[in-house]
């Protein structure tokens, strides 16, 4: 059976997405998806949109809900994207 696994996902917790970490979690059931990783924007240079943007603890509780709601049906892991090099 092939296991899909999405890991580099963006959800509000990053300037870039709109997306909430469950209304990810649910979209990826829907998908087939079976393990998922929340890679959110951590950045500290001025240029990035996305600058002293990451809240470590919102990214925590928004991810430790979702394992505690979907975490029976999708394993759910959680890490960052440490800056962007070339900005």
């Amino acid at each position: 059976m092939l296991a899909l696994t999405d890991t580099h996902l963006h959800s509000n917790c990053s300037a870039d997405s709109k997306a909430t970490v469950a209304e990810m979690c649910l979209r990826s059931i829907q998908l087939g998806v079976r393990t998922i990783c929340f890679t959110e924007h951590c950045d500290f240079n001025p240029l990035d949109s996305g600058y002293l943007n990451y809240n470590h603890k919102r990214c925590i509780l928004e991810v430790d809900s979702a394992r505690k709601k979907f975490g029976n049906i999708l394993e759910i892991l959680q890490g960052i994207e440490f800056s962007e090099p070339h900005r």
